[in-house]
Parts: C-alpha cells; sequence; structure tokens
C-alpha cells in the first residue's frame, strides 16, 4: 500500500452537487457517486490530504473495477468556505471539507484511463493568478 491508503473505511454516500466551478455553496458536506454501490463493498480506502494549494497523494492509481472509497481531509479552509475534491468523469463531488472532519465518496473506478481531480470549491481569491486553479491531480484507472 502507498501513503494515503489504508484497508478499513466506514464512508458514508450521499448526494451532493458537483460543480468544478466552486459554485458549490449550497452543499452540505457530502458526495456525489455511483448510488448503487453498497460501502461495505469497498475493495480499497484511500485517504486523501488537501491543503491550499495541493493534494496528499497528487496521484492516485486504482485497477478498472476496484470499488474506492475516497476518504478526504484538509489542512486549512480556503478562505473561509473549505475545499472540495471532484473526479468528475466518476460524478464524485465531495464538498465542502473544512479542517477537523473528513468526508468520503464510495464509487467504482469503471473506466481506465487518466482523469483529473480538482477542488471543487473556490479556496483563493478569484482573479490572484494561483493557487485554486492549481489543487489539481491525477486519477488513474490502469486495467
Amino acid at each position: 500500500m502507498g501513503d494515503g491508503e489504508s484497508d478499513t473505511g466506514d464512508g458514508e454516500d450521499t448526494e451532493s452537487d458537483n460543480s468544478p466551478t466552486g459554485d458549490d455553496s449550497e452543499s452540505d458536506g457530502s458526495s456525489d457517486s455511483d448510488s448503487d454501490v453498497d460501502p461495505d463493498d469497498v475493495d480499497r480506502t484511500i485517504e486523501v490530504e488537501g491543503w491550499s494549494f495541493g493534494w496528499d497523494p497528487s496521484e492516485i492509481e486504482v485497477a478498472r473495477g476496484e470499488t474506492i472509497e475516497l476518504v478526504v481531509s484538509v489542512e486549512d479552509d480556503g478562505i473561509g468556505d473549505g475545499h472540495g475534491l471532484a473526479i468528475p468523469a466518476f460524478d464524485v463531488g465531495i464538498a465542502p471539507i473544512y479542517p477537523d472532519q473528513s468526508e468520503s465518496a464510495v464509487f467504482v473506478a469503471d473506466e481506465v484511463g487518466e482523469f483529473q481531480m480538482l477542488c471543487s470549491v473556490q479556496c483563493s481569491q478569484p482573479g490572484a493568478g494561483t493557487g485554486h486553479e492549481q489543487m489539481i491531480g491525477s486519477f488513474i484507472v490502469t486495467e
């Protein structure tokens, strides 16, 4: 197992806005993901930590068909609205996330490729030129 991964977890699978634009003000801290996935059928739990402005791990690799639970925590609250983690290709949106809490999503990695993992809550001043736009990572699904 690599950094940020563990074999246990008891995350929730509920609904939230999956907007990668940062317009997540109506969100309740829960996540979008495959509603047909039973959290008890998780193959692997991966812990992800966010901060202004990055993810650890910044690259996650899984096998096609694995049921993944992402458990996300953050070190800071951006500019006050927290952070959010989205993987639009898998309809995953976890937001908002604040320090001293974690949120999770359970989904099946059913498509091979490299997909963007990004912050879905505007966590830096718009137009500042650095920060929020650089809070991206890679979610890689192999055969």
